[in-house]
């Protein structure tokens, strides 16, 4: 992962304007670079997005507004729904739907699970995919 795009100064900024922000971002630095890095670190996943200029260059050094406004998206996303990370393992298996009896696959596991906010802010960046491809259940 490259060096944090946003600072938490920057990041405590744009939350101070977003709706729905103030109640949960943090207000000590040290959990705000945490959850920033931990934002960061979804959107650089390998495999979905590249980060480059019209000449191919990584801009990861220098990133666009875009590239912070997702990463604070993201660190709202996850703030927010604190069971992302189960969601998001029960998703990498394929699961669409689950009852006490058995679940639902589509064939398709989701390897990360990405705000929407964030993804629209990047998606000019996209370059893969968020599923980690298809699979074969029997049950």
């Amino acid at each position: 992962m490259s060096d944090l795009w946003p600072t938490p100064a920057e990041a405590t900024t744009y939350m101070e304007t977003r709706q729905g922000a103030d109640d949960v971002w943090p207000s000590v630095e040290a959990d705000q670079t945490t959850i920033l890095t931990t934002a960061q670190a979804d959107i650089e996943a390998p495999g979905i997005y590249t980060f480059e200029d019209d000449d191919g260059e990584d801009i990861t050094d220098d990133p666009t507004d875009a590239m912070k406004e997702a990463v604070y998206e993201q660190a709202l996303f996850r703030l927010l729904d604190e069971d992302v990370d189960v969601r998001a393992g029960i998703q990498a298996q394929g699961v669409t739907a689950a009852t006490p009896v058995g679940e639902t696959y589509n064939g398709l596991g989701a390897a990360i699970t990405i705000a929407a906010l964030a993804a629209a802010r990047i998606s000019t960046y996209q370059t893969g995919s968020t599923s980690s491809g298809p699979f074969t259940v029997t049950r």
